[in-house]
């Protein structure tokens, strides 16, 4: 927005909003289940970022929108573990064993290709159409601002509507389906006693 001043304002607000979806989520998973709650905040996710891409030149709106990915962003992050825990249930209910550690360190590779992904799509996309590092904000062109623009909603957008179909439509571990996985442990654990 060629106002490097609204900087803290964003990080400062982002935050707190992004810390109030975290909080959120526990009572949302509980309602819900984790994987709805995941679905959902994938949804809205992709759909305020798209709309946010649109309406990003005004400061305002982009603000209103960015606020709204954060939120859904916090919910994102505190369901997503849980993901991860059903999961490692279902592996040691398929293989009788306990995978929860494998299961669990895999959080961390998807964290590792986000972070190349991240190093490698925003510098070309912004290479792209010009982009001089250190240059002067308010001396962008308009092909550079619609590139952060892209860079910082669209394509994140388009990711998290790709992953909200994904989990959908693949992911069936409901919590009455991992309730039962759990239960037949259980019981696998007490017969082997």
């Amino acid at each position: 927005m060629k106002n490097m001043a609204l900087l803290p304002m964003y990080l400062l607000l982002g935050s707190i909003v992004q810390t109030v979806g975290a909080y959120a989520a526990g009572p949302m998973a509980k309602k819900l289940s984790t994987r709805n709650a995941t679905i959902i905040s994938l949804f809205g996710l992709a759909a305020s970022a798209i709309v946010g891409k649109f309406v990003a030149m005004n400061v305002m709106m982009f603000f209103v929108f960015v606020l709204i990915v954060r939120l859904f962003l916090g919910i994102l992050t505190s369901t997503m573990v849980g993901l991860y825990s059903d999961t490692s249930v279902y592996a040691q209910w398929k293989t009788g064993e306990d995978a929860t550690s494998f299961v669990m360190g895999l959080m961390t590779v998807s964290l590792k290709v986000a972070v190349i992904s991240r190093g490698t799509v925003i510098p070309a996309v912004l290479a792209a159409v010009g982009f001089i590092p250190g240059a002067d904000p308010v001396t962008a062109t308009l092909a550079v601002q619609t590139a952060v623009i892209n860079v910082f909603l669209f394509i994140p957008g388009i990711f998290a509507l790709i992953s909200g179909l994904l989990m959908a439509l693949g992911y069936r571990l409901t919590r009455e389906k991992v309730s039962q996985l759990q239960n037949e442990i259980n019981q696998r654990k007490a017969e082997a006693l």
